[in-house]
This record gives C-alpha cells, sequence and structure tokens, in this order.
C-alpha cells in the first residue's frame, strides 16, 4: 500500500511518524496480503515463490516511482512470522511494537523498515542468486509511466 494522507494500514494500530524523516516515501508491503495457501508455492517466473515474486514487483515498483523505504509488520512470535527471512534482507527492526486488534491473534506485533537502496545494492555484495533474482528483468512486472 502506498502511503497517502490517510496514512499506510499499519497506522490503525500505531504511530510512525518516527519512520517519516529525511523524505523519505513510504510503502507497505504485507505477506498478509498473499493468502496463506499461495505464499510458499513456486511457478515457472517465481523460483523463489509468490511472496518473493510480490516483494521483487514492490522493490521495481518502488524504484520506478521514486519510493525509498518499505514498511512491513509482522507478529514477533507466531510459528510462521517472517522476520527472519526479512532481517537477512535487510530489514531492519525499529523498536514500534503494536497489538494487532484486527486479526485474532494474541501476539504482539512490529514494525520493519526496509531502505531499498539496501536491497539493491545486496547483489553486489553477495553471491545468493535470491538478490539477482530481485534486480533482473522480469517480463511478468509490469511496466507503468
Amino acid at each position: 500500500m502506498v502511503d497517502t494522507p490517510e496514512g499506510l494500514p499499519i497506522e490503525q494500530f500505531t504511530g510512525i511518524d518516527a519512520l517519516r524523516v529525511d523524505d523519505r516515501r513510504l510503502v507497505e508491503c504485507q505477506r498478509l496480503m498473499v493468502m496463506r495457501e499461495y505464499r510458499n508455492r513456486r511457478a515457472p517466473g517465481m523460483p523463489y515463490g509468490v511472496f518473493a515474486a510480490l516483494v521483487k514487483g514492490c522493490l521495481h515498483w518502488c524504484l520506478r516511482h521514486g519510493y525509498s523505504h518499505i514498511v512491513a509488520d509482522l507478529f514477533l512470535n507466531t510459528s510462521t512470522t517472517p522476520m527472519a527471512p526479512l532481517l537477512a534482507l535487510g530489514f531492519t527492526e525499529t523498536g514500534i511494537e503494536f497489538v494487532d486488534s484486527e486479526l485474532d491473534e494474541p501476539d504482539r506485533s512490529v514494525a520493519l523498515l526496509l531502505e531499498l537502496g539496501e536491497l539493491f545494492s545486496r547483489p553486489f555484495r553477495s553471491t545468493n542468486p535470491f538478490y539477482r533474482y530481485l534486480i533482473e528483468p522480469d517480463t511478468n512486472i509490469a511496466v507503468y509511466s
């Protein structure tokens, strides 16, 4: 979701003004946007699964439209929390914790932040093929002006 005057979805639960510094342009990406049964499903063109394809599409869209940071919120202690993979991807902990009262989950949630420049530079510092996948051209990602 793109940041608007009404804010990002996370702001229905907590304030994120501390993340709005230095003219950052924010967008929010959540794995809950992808139905559970499809999150890890792989297909031609999506060798790392649907959620990774969502990250790739979001990265490309943000770069084309001048967005600088991606906000993610996730549960801290559930068995399926993607905390470790997101931290490995370059997201950083913000210290912003809250309770997501919309979902039936008693666990606390946390906001993470990714600077796109950090993610974009990873393929040049790592041999992990996942980072190359993120920046390689993809005919499945529509180009909008």
